[in-house]
């Protein structure tokens, strides 16, 4: 409905890439107008994906910085519209343009699938660069932990490894399989990822 208010994003090769230039006030009405009716149906957590911001292109508020201010104009009016006590979450990058404005981020990338451990490095790296936001700034969010469902025993070293990223990243834990599938020895993994509560 509304063409111009789509902007080229960093991620031209996805469809999932279509900034919205939330620097114009309808369109941060038309985000608040999405959002408002959730949270007052009793709503309180948010997760947000794919938050980017236009790169490229003219905003509709040529005073705004492109890739932070704008991408702050829409994670502010989710804010609005769902209130402070409510919840929310993001997962993607830009991260550092949303202080004050989320509680929960994805700190890294996502953990991908079993078998490849140059992945799961660059993984482990992210989370540990991002550990010291902690409780500081927001709740870090390391993604899923995963032990495997399909219960290869080729992969328990790993579904040991992943178990610990979770664990380190100092935040909650969940889960992303289907754990009825568990063999006893990957459902006590995934147990020594949980509160002893």
């Amino acid at each position: 409905q509304h063409p111009d208010w789509v902007l080229p994003g960093y991620l031209k090769e996805t469809p999932l890439d279509t900034p919205i230039d939330f620097s114009g006030p309808a369109a941060r009405k038309w985000l608040r107008d999405r959002f408002r009716p959730i949270a007052r149906s009793g709503v309180r957590y948010f997760w947000t994906d794919f938050n980017g911001a236009p790169t490229e292109g003219k905003l509709s508020d040529p005073h705004m910085v492109k890739k932070f201010e704008n991408a702050r104009a829409g994670m502010g009016a989710i804010r609005n519209a769902v209130g402070r006590r409510s919840l929310i979450g993001t997962y993607t990058s830009p991260i550092h343009c949303f202080v004050g404005q989320v509680d929960r981020v994805r700190v890294s990338l996502d953990m991908g699938g079993f078998g490849n451990w140059d992945y799961l490095r660059k993984v482990a790296g992210y989370i540990a660069g991002a550990y010291f936001y902690h409780g500081r700034l927001w709740m870090n969010d390391p993604d899923p932990v995963f032990v495997d469902a399909t219960n290869n025993p080729q992969y328990l070293e790993e579904a040991k490894m992943r178990v610990a990223l979770g664990v380190c990243a100092g935040s909650f834990v969940c889960m992303g399989e289907d754990f009825r599938k568990y063999s006893p020895e990957r459902e006590r993994l995934l147990t020594l990822a949980m509160p002893s509560y």
